[in-house]
């Protein structure tokens, strides 16, 4: 039995999370599909002080995770998802975005 989604996002944000410094103001992770289903991934955060956005490494957890959504988020369209958006603050907002 498929776990529940919400468990899902619950996970990809304490993994996004658990990467994050003392201080920061938002984390992004994405993952983008090519025509030929090669996955490429990115992860950033923005510091606390408001300089530039610092990459962190996308681990396979949060890669899995985040396929697993995107495809089952994604099982009614008859259309792939393109890339997927994952946005999440200190203060537990979390985004979710599917592009086409």
């Amino acid at each position: 039995m498929p776990r529940e989604i919400e468990a899902v996002y619950q996970e990809i944000g304490e993994l996004i999370f658990a990467k994050m410094p003392e201080n920061w103001q938002k984390a992004v992770v994405t993952a983008e599909r090519d025509g030929q289903g090669v996955l490429n991934l990115t992860g950033h955060y923005l510091p606390d002080n408001d300089q530039e956005s610092i990459n962190f490494r996308v681990g396979p957890e949060i890669t899995r995770s985040l396929v697993e959504v995107a495809n089952r988020l994604n099982q009614n369209d008859t259309q792939a998802w393109k890339k997927v958006s994952v946005s999440i603050e200190p203060s537990g907002e979390f985004n979710i975005d599917l592009s086409y």
